[in-house]
């Protein structure tokens, strides 16, 4: 399956932030969107594949980790709040009867 030959390619050639591909390295592996599937699903299997402005790679510290557990907590977070005023805004609409725009 191609989302293990992008692990094997980072755990080759991007092992660590210093040596991480960007999406560019990458489209052997699929477009922007596939990579980001590919990623997601490695994560979910418990590989820590990480990704930012420099691009993808394998993490080689825990300081790494660390970074993108915070990076995605803060995201979960911020996500966490803009559902919560929109669901209060529909909820409200709904109540007094208002049909949203």
């Amino acid at each position: 399956m191609r989302k293990y030959d992008l692990l094997d390619y980072l755990l080759f050639f991007g092992r660590g932030k210093e040596n991480a591909k960007r999406a560019t390295d990458l489209k052997q592996f699929g477009d922007s969107r596939t990579l980001r599937n590919y990623v997601h699903e490695l994560r979910i299997e418990g590989y820590p594949i990480l990704s930012g402005n420099c691009g993808y790679w394998y993490a080689m510290s825990n300081q790494e980790l660390r970074e993108c557990l915070n990076r995605l907590s803060s995201t979960i977070s911020n996500t966490q709040k803009a559902y919560e005023a929109l669901n209060i805004h529909h909820q409200n609409n709904y109540i007094n009867n208002h049909l949203l725009p």
